[in-house]
């Protein structure tokens, strides 16, 4: 499952904070033994919310969980990346980085950058992170969610 977890984005319900809180529903449903298989990435990594964030981090560290997050939408700016590496680096546990994602979230992205080209040098150009780290977020740790155990 990929679920938007943002506070903000296009609302189709008013309840939708409910459906994408990390904290609420959705621990519960990790915490279920019946969803022991269940894969989910948290796309946007609760983007404005640094609570939502560092459930999801919280939760993608728990070893009885196959939890994945990335940063969708978020990378707009050279800065973003800074501010991502300080969060993963907060969790002082290397087992973080296997779990994050690089994503573009486009078109939605396009809101916030002059193009594609530019929302991607972002990431291509960022000093935050090693190439090798660039290339699991970008490679290996999309290929582990969408076809791997």
């Amino acid at each position: 499952i990929i679920c938007h977890c943002s506070t903000g984005g296009f609302v189709a319900d008013k309840l939708h904070r409910a459906y994408t809180d990390p904290n609420a529903a959705w621990a519960k449903v990790l915490a279920d033994p019946r969803f022991e298989t269940l894969k989910i990435n948290f796309a946007h990594l609760g983007s404005d919310d640094d609570k939502w964030t560092a459930k999801i981090l919280e939760l993608a560290l728990n070893p009885k969980h196959r939890v994945y997050a990335d940063f969708s939408s978020n990378a707009d700016s050279l800065d973003y990346y800074q501010k991502l590496n300080t969060q993963l680096s907060a969790c002082n546990n290397n087992a973080i980085y296997d779990k994050i994602i690089y994503g573009s979230d486009f078109m939605i992205n396009l809101l916030k950058v002059n193009s594609l080209n530019e929302y991607m040098l972002f990431f291509i150009k960022t000093m935050a992170f090693y190439d090798s780290q660039k290339h699991q977020f970008a490679n290996k740790n999309p290929e582990e969610f969408l076809f791997g155990k």
